[in-house]
């Protein structure tokens, strides 16, 4: 498994920006649902989805629950690069 910090790419083309990226969606995330998943910036990770080639799921970082948040724990590269994701 290839790791930047918060995510395993799998292996996946991304750019060089992309941990930055990463950071910045999970620290959204955190603060969107932090309190009700009851994770924090440590306990979260960006996954990619094995059958999905675009797709990345945030899990918590010890079990890796896939947290939903009504959808928002599922986005794809392009969301990530260039959307305004949550």
């Amino acid at each position: 498994m290839h790791h930047l910090n918060h995510v395993d790419t799998s292996g996946r083309a991304v750019p060089h920006s992309f941990a930055g990226i990463v950071a910045r969606f999970l620290g959204r995330f955190v603060a969107t649902h932090g309190k009700a998943e009851m994770v924090d910036i440590g306990d979260v990770k960006l996954i990619a989805v094995r059958d999905l080639a675009d797709h990345w799921a945030v899990v918590e970082t010890q079990t890796g629950t896939f947290l939903k948040c009504g959808g928002d724990g599922i986005v794809t590269t392009d969301d990530l690069i260039y959307g305004d994701v949550r």
